[in-house]
């Protein structure tokens, strides 16, 4: 009810997953926010050793040149790092969504529909968007994506288009 920012608040999410501490690159996209307290967002929950490497050899991200920073954004784009969450913004608790698939980090698409989120993945294995159930906290496949260049950015419910 208020506009007012708390200054002590302090949750950082991808730490309060399993070993999410000890991740050496943490970085989130498609941050969306349901009401209610409660959000989603696509964050990185494993980093391949190949973007570990890069980090590592140019002595932390600090350090990383424009091409070593084009490398790791490259392979964030086709690498499956990263997990769906589901963030209690007021317990500050942060829950994997197990059942819809690694992504890669760059897919930023997340929408809700009759009480149901819409979370999108894509890999070389998968490219879809899951329906998630909050009430049960399931996710099953709403529908495949072709593997063609280009991005899911809005879906329209074509029912309700006079």
């Amino acid at each position: 009810g208020s506009t007012d920012f708390d200054a002590s608040y302090d949750f950082r999410f991808v730490n309060a997953i399993p070993g999410g501490d000890q991740l050496p690159l943490q970085t989130a996209d498609g941050f969306y926010y349901a009401g209610n307290g409660i959000a989603y967002v696509l964050a990185i929950v494993s980093v391949p050793l190949s973007i570990q490497q890069i980090v590592v050899e140019a002595g932390g991200i600090q350090n990383l040149t424009q091409e070593e920073l084009d490398n790791v954004f490259a392979l964030l784009e086709t690498e499956p790092t990263s997990a769906w969450l589901r963030l209690d913004l007021e317990a500050q608790t942060t829950t994997v969504i197990n059942d819809i698939p690694l992504s890669n980090l760059l897919v930023d698409f997340a929408t809700e529909i009759d009480g149901d989120m819409y979370l999108a993945t894509s890999s070389d294995a998968e490219a879809a968007v899951y329906r998630y159930d909050p009430d049960t906290q399931t996710s099953t496949v709403a529908f495949t994506l072709s593997t063609a260049s280009g991005s899911l950015s809005v879906f329209y419910d074509l029912s309700q288009v006079d």
